[in-house]
C-alpha cells in the first residue's frame, strides 16, 4: 500500500539516523540482543536501547522476551514490517514515495521474475545444505542483476517524467500569471485524484480559494481526467510520534 505524506515523513524521520539504519541492517539478517548490537556496532548499549525504543514505537522493529539462564528475561529484537522508500529529484521534479506491507504482492509478475521464482522453488528441494547455500548465492546474483536493471529503467522513466514536467511548467508559466493557479495545476498534473481538502492543507490555502481556482482551471479544460481506478487506502506506519 502507498504511504501518505504524513506516514512517509514519520518513516523518513526514523531512517534519517545512520545508527538506526545500521541496526536495521543487522536485524534483517537475524534477531539480535541490544548487547550484541552494542558490541558489533561499537556503540554504547544505552544508545542502542534508545534507538531500538524509537523504532519500536514507530512499528519498524519489535521485541520478544527470552528467558535467561541467570537473571531476568532479556529482550530480543527483530524487524516487524516491510517497506520501500524512494526519493528522486530532477529539474522540475521531486518524487518521494513509500510503500508498506509485503512488497510486490499486488504486482503482475513478469516472465523473468517467474523464472527466478521457479529456480528458487527448485533449489528448496536440494537436500545437501551446502549445495543449497551455493545455489542460493548464484540465484541472489541473478536477482541483484534484475534489480539493477529495474533501477536503470526507473531512472530513465523519471528522466522522461522530468522532461514532461519541464515542458508543462513552461506552458503553465505562459498561461497563468497567477501563482495559485500554477501551483494547483502542478499538483493536478501529478495527482488528478487529489481533493480540495488535500490541496488546501498542502498549500495552506482556504478551501474556498481552491474551489475558485479549480473552477477556472476546469473552465479552461486543462485539468487532467481522474484515473479510472480508485486509489487504495492509505496505510499508517507510526503508532506514536517521536524522533
Amino acid at each position: 500500500m502507498a504511504l501518505n505524506d504524513e506516514d512517509l515523513d514519520e518513516l523518513l524521520k526514523v531512517l534519517s539516523n545512520p545508527t538506526r539504519r545500521k541496526i536495521l541492517a543487522k536485524l534483517v539478517q537475524e534477531r539480535h540482543y541490544p548487547l550484541q548490537l552494542s558490541k558489533e556496532l561499537r556503540i554504547s548499549q544505552q544508545a542502542i536501547t534508545k534507538h531500538l525504543r524509537v523504532m519500536e514505537e514507530y512499528g519498524v522493529v519489535e521485541s520478544v522476551s527470552v528467558r535467561s539462564g541467570e537473571g531476568p528475561p532479556r529482550k530480543l529484537y527483530k524487524t516487524s514490517r516491510h517497506f520501500m522508500v524512494t526519493i528522486s529529484m530532477e529539474p522540475k521534479m521531486f518524487d518521494a514515495r513509500g510503500r508498506t506491507g509485503k512488497l510486490g504482492t499486488s504486482a503482475e509478475p513478469c516472465e523473468e521474475i517467474e523464472r527466478l521464482e521457479k529456480v528458487f522453488k527448485e533449489i528448496l528441494h536440494t537436500q545437501n545444505y551446502k549445495d543449497r547455500v551455493r545455489k542460493l548465492g548464484r540465484l541472489l546474483e541473478s536477482t541483484e542483476r534484475e534489480v539493477e536493471e529495474l533501477d536503470e529503467r526507473r531512472a530513465s522513466l523519471l528522466q522522461l517524467k522530468s522532461q514532461i514536467l519541464r515542458e508543462a511548467s513552461s506552458l503553465i508559466m505562459d498561461l497563468y500569471p497567477d501563482y495559485d493557479h500554477r501551483t494547483i495545476l502542478y499538483i493536478l498534473l501529478e495527482d488528478p485524484d487529489v481533493d480540495v481538502d488535500n490541496i488546501s492543507r498542502r498549500l495552506y490555502m482556504t478551501e474556498r480559494r481552491v474551489e475558485t481556482v479549480l473552477k477556472d482551471l476546469k473552465g479552461d479544460d486543462v485539468v487532467p481526467r481522474k484515473r479510472s481506478k480508485a486509489k487504495g487506502k492509505k496505510a499508517k506506519v507510526g503508532v506514536r510520534k517521536g524522533s
